[in-house]
């Protein structure tokens, strides 16, 4: 009781956050600030999510997503996946504390670099890619994917944040009918609010991630959101001719309307634009796609 008492005390002090001294703020989301933190005995950093208990008792909706993104990164534990490091919860506060990723955005540096090379592509690609096998050989979904949502880490390592849209414990074949994420990158079965297959979906949304990194463009895009979703419901989108032919030939395979002619997770694996460039990757991310990308290969 002294502990969380203390908590609060410090909760409404700048300096401190529990055993955490506040650095500086990183960002201010929907549902709560984001500070860089230090460790006060071990030095490490970290980013702390604080999120005020008064705002989730008034959104039910804030509350779900909060609830979703702890409990997801409880359960998954992956080298591509931002780590969870604890939670602490006060009467006035929740701390989410997350490993610092300090190296940016996948989107920032798109923005930045204009294009980003062949090498870099597929590199972020995979990485991408194993975290997605990963999770959905756990039952969970991002439903979020997209550049904003892939941070670096110092070593150049992209890793996959943001779960407050995650849905967990789904098995193979359930059906979703929510309608979530950003507009985007979303699916056509997932804009027009139909059951679907969230494997299926996820695809999709790996598609146009891909398709940004390679493109440095949405396929998707116009001057309003209702131009937008006809498009997406529609497929129609032009591939540069400066992409590489077989690159080409995958994302137009995950951009595929009907969910059921879409490739599957392990299909992308097995594409020849994959398997061309495999062997350049490090042995550790190949050991993670290896090991879970029999779990994949799933229609229904």
């Amino acid at each position: 009781m002294a502990k969380l008492e203390q908590l609060e005390r410090e909760a409404s002090e700048p300096e401190f956050l529990g055993e955490y001294r506040v650095v500086r703020t990183l960002g201010k989301g929907s549902c709560g600030i984001v500070k860089l933190c230090q460790h006060r005995r071990t030095q490490e950093e970290v980013a702390v999510k604080i999120v005020s208990r008064g705002e989730l008792d008034h959104s039910p909706a804030q509350r779900k997503r909060t609830e979703a993104e702890i409990q997801t990164l409880k359960e998954v534990s992956h080298s591509n996946v931002c780590k969870l490091m604890e939670v602490i919860e006060t009467r006035e506060h929740k701390y989410i504390v997350m490993e610092c990723l300090r190296g940016g955005e996948l989107y920032d540096l798109i923005l930045k670099s204009g294009k980003l090379s062949p090498e870099q592509v597929f590199r972020y690609f995979a990485f991408t890619y194993a975290a997605v096998l990963h999770l959905h050989n756990r039952g969970v979904y991002h439903r979020d994917l997209k550049p904003e949502n892939l941070l670096f880490d110092s070593k150049d390592r992209l890793k996959l944040c943001d779960f407050g849209f995650a849905l967990t414990k789904v098995g193979p074949g359930c059906t979703v009918v929510t309608e979530c994420g950003s507009p985007h990158y979303a699916a056509p079965e997932v804009i027009s609010r139909t059951a679907h297959i969230p494997i299926q979906a996820e695809v999709w949304s790996l598609g146009v991630v891909l398709y940004v990194m390679a493109c440095s463009a949405l396929p998707f895009d116009g001057p309003s959101q209702h131009v937008v979703l006809q498009r997406i419901s529609s497929g129609k989108y032009t591939i540069p001719p400066e992409v590489p032919r077989r690159l080409a030939d995958l994302i137009s395979k995950m951009l595929v309307v009907n969910p059921r002619e879409r490739i599957t997770v392990t299909e992308i694996f097995d594409h020849d634009w994959f398997q061309e460039r495999y062997l350049s990757l490090p042995a550790a991310v190949k050991q993670d796609i290896e090991k879970e990308k029999d779990g994949g290969n799933r229609r229904y």
